[in-house]
């Protein structure tokens, strides 16, 4: 591992950290992996979100008691 890595890893630097999407980036991806409006009903407009903050919440969502 380079120096500049460990050196990150130690500081808890924001180098290596995941990428962030908005709400709209996530639905114009010509992607299968979201449903676009499981994303519309569980994400913000506004707000930020890392692929495995969405796996979790999209989990925890398919996963909830149904009524």
């Amino acid at each position: 591992m380079t120096e500049a890595i460990k050196k990150s890893k130690k500081e808890g630097s924001d180098v290596l950290s995941e990428p962030s999407f908005y709400k709209w980036q996530l639905k114009d991806h010509n992607s299968s992996d979201f449903n676009p409006d499981v994303l519309d009903a569980l994400l913000e407009d506004e707000k930020l979100y890392t692929l495995a903050d969405v796996n979790k919440m999209i989990q925890t969502f398919m996963m909830r008691e149904v009524c």
